[in-house]
């Protein structure tokens, strides 16, 4: 039975309300950032090392150029001949 259920459970399938997918990524990513905060050192060294700004934003830089590009799912339901209720 456990190896019938699909890899990637929605929140449907647990009783919680669609939101809750919505809820927990918007946690998580606060809690990525603010522990990627946490980590950085407060004061810029005398090394001549970037500034803690300067080290968050090349991080965000690298994140957003890893972030795939949004699917259009109406247009892939077409596609494939899915209803879209």
């Amino acid at each position: 039975m456990i190896n019938s259920l699909p890899m990637v459970q929605t929140p449907e399938a647990f009783g919680l309300h669609p939101n809750a997918d919505i809820s927990y990524y918007t946690n998580a990513t606060k809690d990525i950032w603010a522990d990627l905060i946490d980590l950085q050192p407060r004061v810029a060294g005398a090394t001549g090392g970037i500034s803690r700004e300067d080290f968050i934003a090349n991080v965000a830089k690298d994140i957003m150029v890893k972030i795939p590009v949004a699917f259009d799912m109406q247009i892939i339901k077409k596609e494939v001949g899915a209803h879209t209720g």
